[in-house]
């Protein structure tokens, strides 16, 4: 316990929230785009799949104020909190709400992209398992659904630029040296070597399945000539 200063954030969920900003700012901004703009975009996209499935594994076997336990917001705490009596570190009631809403629909974001196909030559991992027309289709629910992302990332920013003109208060310094001043509230504690390494194999793993799930299927080396019928 102190009241000098309580490291808040580890370093893996600071990092995965900076990487998370850049690559969604980089997805946001290509996916209009042609060309070689678009091998970004895919890349980008598959980035942000490897660093969501690494959160989610985070937030269950990762240090106290990653856990998805311990920031959930229930009905209770969110009245606690819309009555100005919330007392805590790490995510708010209110800023749980945020943290769930954009997984939830950066994991849809994701998932649709993964499927997408266009006439600009983009084509997703996935795309060559469904057809063309579902393929269009679903391309046209993943731009309707980047601008929700749009508008969950500008709330955000709001809610940041808030904090600090009218609550005096930097969301921004904690979030990069994981140290929340003038706090009482318990260091973070837990995750370690172990959670860290299970969290970015299963992350490797998925994209990896997607890649692999994706990949052509090449007729076997040592498979029969196909015979074309003379009629």
């Amino acid at each position: 316990m102190t009241s000098v200063g309580v490291r808040v954030w580890d370093l893996p969920l600071r990092l995965f929230h900076w990487a998370l900003a850049l690559l969604v700012v980089v997805a946001l901004f290509t996916g209009d785009a042609a060309g070689e703009w678009l091998y970004w975009h895919r890349l980008a996209g598959l980035s942000i799949l490897w660093l969501l499935v690494f959160r989610l594994s985070w937030g269950f076997c990762g240090p106290t104020y990653a856990r998805f336990s311990q920031f959930a917001p229930t009905p209770a705490k969110l009245m606690t909190y819309f009555r100005g009596q919330w007392r805590g570190e790490g995510h708010s009631p209110l800023g749980a709400l945020s943290v769930f809403a954009l997984i939830f629909i950066l994991l849809l974001q994701v998932s649709l992209g993964l499927f997408a196909r266009d006439d600009t030559g983009f084509m997703g991992p996935l795309s060559s398992l469904i057809s063309l027309s579902q393929a269009e289709q679903i391309t046209d629910w993943h731009r309707l659904s980047a601008n929700v992302v749009f508008l969950l990332v500008l709330l955000h920013i709001s809610a940041i630029i808030y904090y600090r003109l009218f609550c005096q208060q930097s969301l921004v310094l904690p979030m990069i040296t994981g140290v929340k001043k003038d706090s009482v509230a318990p260091a973070t504690e837990g995750g370690g070597p172990k959670a860290l390494i299970i969290s970015v194999l299963l992350a490797t793993i998925a994209v990896v399945a997607v890649l692999q799930a994706g990949a052509p299927k090449s007729a076997p080396s040592d498979a029969p000539p196909v015979v074309t019928p003379a009629w």
